[in-house]
């Protein structure tokens, strides 16, 4: 008779019997009350809302709304139109903001509302909700999509489209011309799309009419990133001064935040905000990690969502998330599973070793990489809740896609932000039925540690947040030039001049003309950004060194069949690379097209010329091979300080050596590449030698061959000069490797950023720690690390170095080679001793930034 307990019981009970000398005696269990809830019937909600309400979740009529739908509900007829909604539970945000969006636009037959989320999958996710309130005869799909329809609320039909970048998708660029699109009173978009493209001339009748935003996941946006989407903001009311509009109401929609209307005004720039939570604050409590299986089967009994954390450490043989999903008689045959992973290709090489492996179990990807048309085939699965189903994804799957039947989460590398460890273990446990299991394998570093020291207090809790730092005036600069930009067409006119000038003083503290702001830009960012790039002040939107994404197209077919980010080209698709698709299917790279030619531009203080020599790659032609290998690129990477800055505003300085802030140069060079065998995993390096003998050949002979340019770009760090701080130059020599991997671990860890965000290397001839954002352009990070961050970052490298130390050189010796991926030349002693002489200089008195 087949068991009636929940898929997670029977997972939690395999692995503690498996890996019971691995797992920590402690598990985590939350617990999410589920919010109380109210018949519609009893609340004060306009008709029309109350009719698009039912019509929209079925289920209010017999189950009522939640309390923190039901005081969406009625407060739509207050004045106070902002809101900010957090839940923990993820309970019913969308249906609050389509209320109070219809609100606006039942209210003004020409209002318009614009929805921004952080990801396509969320886009798509709520198009579909919206494709099913909608007159079906109204609705326009395109390659089994719903890219527009129309809603009714009372006598009003209410039409809506989806909205996003027409580059080398040819459904949305027909779409974006038709009527459906025009006569759309809402659109969906990303937020970096809205960036683009919302305040240009052809949007003018929608951004005239403009009532309200919605900003979905709006925790996500934190740090630069969230500078970017309040400049984004900034200048949509500028927009709305030129065009003697009104300005738009808010509703931001989150995650738990400590203060949600504070974080909602700096994000948006608007006030008198609506706090309004799900009045469930979750609770977590430590348990006995053998009690997990019993209380899982419990769970279905009690009140709340319940998630279990189990967290397990990997062991001397490697213990990684495929140990556990390639084996049926531990994650089972009906259990639904979701593995996150940091980097695309082990999720893509991970998948196919499950379906090569696995048979009685599914195994599917999903990430950025594939094309549109499959990652939406793989979010229509999502909602059917099929089982025995496992998922290998990325990040882009953690906010707000809904997998209502999921069982098991699985990491064995945890994301930068502890919000996101959050997001993604709440990918389980979202209906009261069905509790669910995370499972995190956990190394040795600086996360990994904390959460097998304090378990529950690191995973219910969130660390200082980088907040949304305003002050850069890179950002101001390019948001105010964008204006003119936006703008040049009506300036024309003294009046409308008058109106721009006058709106920039009011929302950016500069009413400037633009021949003062180009002499501004010039003499503070020409050294930093491409300047004759007409679209460099809308680049730069999230924290990444890519520009743009380049499709790899099929030589044969002309199919595309992935999309990958342009700097990582030097890793997935450079000269003589096989890349490993979503489905196992590996892809040579056969050339790359575009126009090479170099992009010059220089300082005007400066001989140095630099070329932006990936900006013209427009695609990768690939062929499908049946040889089981896959190559992963190597390169090479330098920094060099170009002009020295002020420190940043609220930036610290050590009291002994001198730091160095301003302009770097970086440059990227092709440095050859592994190629991996598949079925065995053995690596060979391939050095650029032999691929530039190849090259040589091919072009005498007349042959094609992938050629890669360099990439290069400007980004903003500092360097810390440390002659008095380590004097001893063997000591430096051979700390150096360890410590420039250590710092950086704990400092991306001190700004909760991925590793490929951050530059940190500690140079023992110079003698220099340098840190540089990689971004181009800076991303802010290396600035942040100066608010004050880096004493408690080093004396947390300090801590992890003593306790792996105590348990034996060996299992020492182990740690940094797997860890940091170095030869452990330095004791830990003498790397116990340099941490606490670079920590010593950031605890004492020393100067700080000025701000004026």
């Amino acid at each position: 008779m087949p068991s009636t307990n929940p898929p997670s019981v029977f997972a939690a009970d395999a692995l503690l019997r498996r890996w019971s000398a691995q797992v920590a005696p402690h598990a985590v269990h939350l617990i999410t009350p589920v919010p109380s809830r109210t018949s519609l019937a009893k609340l004060a909600v306009p008709g029309e809302v109350r009719a698009f309400v039912a019509r929209y979740e079925p289920r209010i009529e017999g189950g009522g709304v939640y309390s923190h739908q039901a005081q969406v509900l009625e407060a739509l007829g207050s004045h106070r139109r902002n809101v900010v909604l957090t839940t923990a539970t993820g309970s019913g945000k969308s249906l609050a903001f389509w209320a109070w969006a219809f609100d606006l636009l039942r209210r003004d037959p020409r209002a318009t509302v614009i929805a921004c989320f952080p990801t396509q999958a969320l886009l798509w996710g709520q198009a579909d909700r919206l494709r099913r309130s909608s007159a079906t005869e109204s609705l326009v799909i395109r390659s089994e999509q719903p890219f527009a329809g129309e809603i009714a609320v009372g006598e009003t039909r209410v039409p809506w489209t989806v909205w996003y970048g027409t580059q080398n998708c040819e459904d949305m660029k027909a779409h974006e011309k038709s009527e459906s699109f025009e006569n759309a009173r809402i659109r969906l978009c990303t937020l970096d799309k809205a960036h683009w493209s919302l305040m240009r001339s052809q949007h003018e009748y929608f951004l005239r009419n403009i009532a309200g935003v919605i900003v979905d996941e709006g925790h996500v946006w934190q740090g630069v990133s969230g500078a970017h989407v309040r400049r984004m903001f900034d200048r949509l009311r500028v927009a709305l001064d030129v065009l003697q509009a009104g300005y738009p109401s808010f509703f931001v929609a989150s995650a738990t935040l400590p203060d949600p209307g504070r974080f909602a005004t700096l994000l948006t720039g608007a006030t008198g905000f609506l706090a309004i939570d799900d009045g469930t604050a979750p609770r977590h409590e430590l348990v006995a990690a053998s009690e997990v299986p019993a209380r899982l089967g419990a769970a279905p009994g009690l009140e709340g969502l319940h998630r279990f954390v189990l967290m397990v450490r990997a062991s001397s043989d490697s213990l990684r998330s495929r140990d556990l999903l390639s084996n049926v008689e531990l994650v089972g045959r009906e259990a639904a599973a979701l593995c996150f992973v940091q980097n695309k290709f082990e999720g893509h090489r991970l998948t196919a070793d499950l379906v090569r492996d696995v048979r009685e179990r599914r195994a599917v990807a999903y990430d950025a990489d594939m094309s549109a048309r499959d990652r939406r085939a793989v979010e229509r699965e999502f909602q059917r809740g099929e089982k025995g189903v496992t998922y290998v994804a990325t990040s882009a799957l953690e906010v707000g896609v809904d997998l209502p039947a999921l069982d098991l989460v699985v990491m064995d590398e945890l994301p930068a932000r502890r919000a996101d460890l959050l997001q993604r273990l709440g990918r389980v446990g979202r209906a009261a039925e069905r509790p669910g299991l995370g499972v995190l394998i956990l190394g040795g570093g600086p996360a990994d540690l904390r959460l097998l020291d304090e378990p529950a207090t690191l995973i219910a809790s969130s660390s200082r947040p980088l907040g949304i730092p305003l002050h850069l005036d890179s950002l101001r600069l390019k948001a105010m030039k964008a204006c003119f930009g936006e703008h040049e067409r009506r300036a024309r006119s003294a009046s409308i001049r008058g109106r721009l000038t006058a709106s920039l003083e009011r929302h950016f503290g500069e009413g400037i003309g633009e021949s003062a702001l180009d002499q501004r830009i010039a003499d503070e960012l020409s050294g930093l950004v491409e300047l004759d790039d007409g679209a460099w002040v809308y680049k730069g939107f999230r924290t990444s060194a890519s520009q743009g994404k380049i499709p790899l197209v099929l030589e044969a077919s002309g199919k595309e069949v992935a999309r990958i980010q342009d700097i990582a080209v030097f890793r997935d698709a450079h000269p003589e690379a096989v890349y490993l698709g979503h489905k196992g299917e590996r892809f040579r790279i056969l050339r790359y097209e575009g126009e090479f030619q170099v992009g010059e531009w220089r300082h005007p203080d400066s001989p140095v010329v630099l070329g932006k020599f990936m900006h013209q790659l427009r695609a990768v032609i690939v062929e499908q091979i049946s040889e089981r290998v896959a190559t992963r690129g190597c390169w090479e990477d330098r920094f060099d300080l170009h002009t020295p800055k002020d420190l940043p505003p609220s930036g610290i300085a050590p009291a002994t050596g001198a730091l160095e802030y301003g302009i770097w140069d970086f440059l990227r060079h092709f440095d050859g590449y592994n190629e991996i065998e598949l079925a065995t995993g053995r690596t060979k390096r391939v050095k650029l030698a032999d691929v530039s003998k190849r090259f040589k050949e091919a072009v005498q002979r007349g042959a094609s061959f992938p050629f890669l340019h360099d990439f290069t770009y400007r980004t903003l760090g500092w360097q810390w000069h440390l002659a008095r701080v380590l004097p001893e130059v063997e000591v430096r020599t051979r700390a150096a490797p360890m410590l420039s991997r250590l710092l950086h671990a704990w400092f991306c860890d001190a700004v909760e950023c991925a590793p490929g965000d951050l530059e940190v290397e500690l140079d023992p001839l110079e003698p220099a720690l340098r840190v540089v954002d990689t971004t181009p352009g800076g991303n802010g990070l290396s600035a942040a690390l100066l608010d004050d961050r880096i004493a408690a970052a080093l004396a947390a490298a300090r801590r992890a170095v003593a306790a792996e130390s105590a348990r034996g050189a060996e299992a020492f010796s182990k740690w940094i080679t797997g860890e940091l991926g170095v030869d452990p030349e330095a004791s830990p002693k003498e790397i116990d001793d340099a941490l606490q002489r670079l920590e010593s200089p950031w605890r004492s008195e020393r100067p700080r930034a000025s701000t004026g």
